[in-house]
């Protein structure tokens, strides 16, 4: 072998073992106003799970404030209550909530699983804007929290330091307590409750009891899994040559084991990589992915300039 072949196997050989690569373009699609911030997971997953979506522009529009019917929705979304809201929407039980809105269903549940409740005259008020410690309240009865909340003192502060306590302000959240709360904040609120523990009743009559137990609102409600992984093989390559993989088809290493997935996304530019996944298992048995990203933690970017490659080998031809 030449010196100059040798040269660029060590290379590449390096580049392989050490997880470098060209930086991989994210399979999904972010709204364009949303790329670059500290809200990209969590609006790339909620996206993926059609809980919260952009408008018809393309925008997502993370500074806008949200309405008290668009929190119902991905309330009952995140408690994986979505198809019930669907079968209950032609009912009405508020007064200015109409068979015909929208959100109706959404709000019919949310009201029988009490993560909303109307105001004092009864009304709820579907477009008014919502407050800061109103979409955290929510998000707190959700995860079941409340008999904590409560004890803790209430509405509003015994439920903002409850969610302090459970993991709910993950990812820097934060605003004035009857502040208008904004449409990232909430979704970041929603990200983070999916996988914060689910606290459930126990014990009942004189041995009433609440605890946190090992549930979580993506996993049992939602039958998706997140998990860590390196993507070993796609439909179009693997990392030792050909692959015999379906175009639809992953294989990707988790904890030490190659496990096979189909998937939507085009997967080829996670190669060699780290990366984060979230799966879900189908009615036929197979397991899909339903987003895939790149472990920004786990992979490491360097630049090699081309100048210096030729330095490089005009050295080893000295």
């Amino acid at each position: 072998m030449s010196n100059i072949k040798r040269v660029l196997s060590l290379m590449i050989a390096f580049i392989m073992t050490a997880m470098i690569a060209i930086p991989a373009v994210s399979a999904s699609l972010l709204p364009e106003d949303v790329v670059g911030t500290k809200y990209e997971e969590a609006v790339e997953l909620l996206n993926a799970l059609e809980i919260m979506v952009g408008d018809d522009t393309g925008e997502f529009r993370l500074e806008d404030p949200i309405k008290r019917s668009e929190v119902a929705k991905i309330a009952t979304a995140i408690a994986g209550l979505t198809d019930v809201a669907e079968s209950t929407k032609a009912q009405a039980n508020f007064p200015d909530v109409s068979a015909s809105h929208w959100a109706n269903g959404y709000i019919n549940v949310s009201q029988a699983q009490s993560f909303v409740i109307g105001d004092d005259t009864g009304k709820f008020r579907p477009d008014d804007n919502i407050t800061y410690a109103e979409a955290v309240t929510i998000m707190m009865r959700v995860l079941g929290y409340e008999p904590a909340a409560k004890s803790n003192g209430g509405f509003p502060t015994g439920y903002l330091v409850t969610a302090g306590s459970a993991g709910l302000f993950k990812g820097g959240i934060s605003a004035p307590t009857n502040s208008t709360a904004t449409r990232g904040i909430v979704a970041q609120l929603a990200y983070n409750a999916l996988t914060i523990n689910l606290m459930e009743k126990t014990g009942y009559g004189a041995y009433e009891n609440y605890e946190v137990v090992d549930k979580t609102l993506l996993f049992n409600k939602l039958d998706v899994e997140k998990l860590y992984g390196q993507v070993v093989a796609t439909g179009e390559t693997t990392l030792s040559g050909a692959s015999s993989l379906k175009d639809d088809q992953v294989q990707i290493k988790v904890d030490g084991t190659v496990k096979t997935y189909t998937t939507n996304y085009d997967a080829s530019a996670h190669i060699a990589r780290n990366v984060v996944f979230y799966v879900q298992e189908e009615a036929n048995g197979q397991f899909n992915i339903i987003l895939i990203s790149d472990n920004k933690s786990k992979n490491e970017e360097v630049e090699i300039k081309a100048d210096h490659i030729d330095k490089m080998t005009k050295r080893q031809q000295l």
